[in-house]
């Protein structure tokens, strides 16, 4: 086995590390561990370094999930573009288009009225 197949397994344990040490922050388990496989030791260090969230301060989630597709959508066109796989521009045109609908819809919902 050599270096390149064996690290496969030490980034999926960090990420575990990593969903553990959110757990510990009083953050989202399973929302770290997927930024612990994607980031690696970035993801690790964000959780060690940011401070724990104040108790009963209440964020604004509605824009989530229309900065997630967002994020996507630049990621996909970077690599497109960096690895010269130009197919992958369609799923970063679908991500972006995602991402517009939902920051259109995240901008209908009023604040007071989300579920606390």
């Amino acid at each position: 086995m050599t270096l390149t197949q064996g690290s496969g397994w030490l980034w999926f344990a960090l990420a575990i590390v990593t969903a553990g040490l959110a757990e510990q922050k009083g953050r989202s388990r399973w929302r770290w561990f997927v930024l612990g496989l994607f980031l690696g030791p970035i993801a690790t260090a964000l959780v060690v370094l940011w401070a724990r969230p104040e108790a009963g301060v209440v964020t604004d989630v509605r824009w989530n999930f229309a900065i997630g597709a967002g994020v996507a959508a630049v990621a996909l066109a970077l690599v497109a573009v960096t690895s010269a796989l130009w197919l992958l521009l369609v799923p970063a045109t679908v991500a972006a288009a995602v991402a517009g609908v939902l920051g259109w819809l995240s901008r209908r919902v009023p604040y007071e009225r989300l579920p606390r």
